[in-house]
């Protein structure tokens, strides 16, 4: 199975330094303007509905669309509304990229695609586990968005959120790099960004404390442990021939204790 060089990200609401500090190229930050840092890509992503048409900042080619509509909790649309909402601004952007929706579920998507006039030129997946979840469910997520991708002839499939949502902080650090790894394998996916690079726990959007999955601590602006795996990216090495075996990656994550189906 072979292995392909993916942009690291990273999503960024605040944070005491810039995208860098993380080993990130791009990042996003949720809103229509994200600051620009200097040798980094900022995105600009259309939350919701309210939004839609209005101008981008940020200094990419690319935007992002709707953050989890068929989230009660975040931008909350149908995918009728989402595709009109689309139809009707897209238009507003020429030259521009644009990022399907990222919805947490294929079968949302799966409705918005045949109503959209100008299709998505990539698609946003948000991989979770929770728990002591088996680390296989992570990769048969990010098969089922290929398959999607692949039936509509969409090139790019971008991870812009992942994470393992647990209390357990060595897990948090053993799945970081057991994800980065696997995600090698996927050809169309081109981009990835962890969840998040910064936040207290205490937001009302955010998960609790006892699962925080910030890269660089809130409050001293210094790289936690899982920062310091993520700038490192050592899991995501290729084998020598350019390879990943798709045995080795079963047995990392069995050297943690994880039982991994395909």
């Amino acid at each position: 199975m072979a292995g392909y060089l993916k942009l690291k990200g990273v999503g960024a609401t605040y944070s005491q330094s810039t995208p860098a500090l993380v080993g990130a190229t791009w990042y996003y930050d949720w809103g229509l303007n994200p600051p620009v840092y200097p040798g980094i890509e900022a995105i600009p992503m259309i939350w919701g509905g309210s939004t839609a048409g209005k101008p981008v900042g940020g200094n990419s080619p690319w935007i992002m669309w709707f953050n989890e509509p068929n989230g009660a909790s975040q931008s909350n649309l149908t995918p009728i509304a989402a595709a009109e909402l689309w139809n009707k601004n897209i238009g507003a952007y020429p030259g521009k990229l644009h990022v399907a929706p990222s919805a947490t579920q294929t079968s949302w998507l799966k409705e918005f695609l045949p109503l959209v006039d100008r299709k998505p030129d990539a698609l946003s997946i948000h991989p979770y586990l929770f728990g002591a979840a088996d680390w296989g469910l992570f990769d048969a997520q990010v098969a089922g968005w290929t398959s999607l991708a692949m039936l509509y002839d969409i090139g790019q499939i971008w991870v812009t959120e992942f994470g393992l949502v647990t209390e357990d902080y060595d897990a948090m650090q053993s799945f970081m790099q057991y994800a980065i790894l696997a995600l090698q394998s996927f050809e169309l996916v081109t981009r990835y960004a962890w969840f998040q690079q910064s936040y207290r726990g205490s937001e009302p959007w955010a998960f609790q404390n006892c699962y925080n999955m910030s890269l660089e601590d809130y409050y001293t602006g210094k790289l936690t442990e899982l920062g310091k795996i993520y700038r490192g990216n050592a899991a995501c090495d290729l084998n020598r021939d350019g390879e990943i075996d798709i045995l080795d990656l079963v047995q990392f994550a069995q050297s943690f204790g994880q039982e991994v189906t395909w």
